[in-house]
Parts: structure tokens; C-alpha cells; sequence
């Protein structure tokens, strides 16, 4: 699987899918919106997806007293495991981030 960024307006939201036809043909569904003029669409490197994270929002990091390996928290959150590792899983095309609640 692929990761693509339809980006409009600022809003952000990526798709996981196997060719950048599929994920446009997924979005569109999604959004229930056939026109994606005004939007750029472009596939995300290994690199940017390897360095984001899927977050445990359930396990906050601990106070600074506390001893604790700080790589394994990000924006105050314990990391389950990069986008990578997570798009690796999936089987069909699917919404895997969204800046739209941001």
C-alpha cells in the first residue's frame, strides 16, 4: 500500500490504497464528492510516513520525575507504531489520518 495526501484549504487527510487512481476513486466515495478541483494530491514518501505516528491516546506521557525512555512517546502520547508499520497491515484502501478535528 501507498500513501496519498489530499490536501485542500489547509485540511489534510491521507489515504492508504494500493495505486493513486484507487485512492482517488476511495476518497471521492468518502467525501461523497466526485470533483477534487482545488485539491493537491501527492504520494508521501517512506521517510514522511515512517516518522508520523499511530498514538495510544489512553496512555499519556509520564511526569518528568517518572523515569521513562522519551523515544517512545510523541506529542505527549505512548506511539503504537509508525504509519509505516500500520499501512503495512491493510488489506483495502482506507482514511489512516485526518487534520479535519485538528
Amino acid at each position: 500500500m501507498k500513501v496519498f495526501e489530499f490536501e485542500f484549504e489547509g485540511l489534510k487527510d491521507w489515504v492508504a490504497a494500493k495505486s493513486k487512481k484507487e485512492a482517488v476513486g476511495f476518497y471521492q466515495f468518502f467525501i461523497g464528492e466526485t470533483d477534487l478541483e482545488g485539491f493537491r494530491i501527492k504520494q508521501l514518501t517512506d521517510n514522511e510516513i515512517e516518522t508520523s505516528y499511530v498514538l495510544d491516546i489512553n496512555e499519556p506521557e509520564p511526569d518528568e520525575d517518572d523515569t521513562y525512555n522519551e523515544q517512545d512517546y510523541s506529542c505527549g502520547y505512548k506511539i503504537q507504531e509508525s504509519f509505516k508499520d500500520a499501512v503495512k497491515k491493510l488489506n483495502e484502501p482506507a482514511i489512516i489520518a485526518t487534520s479535519e478535528f485538528v
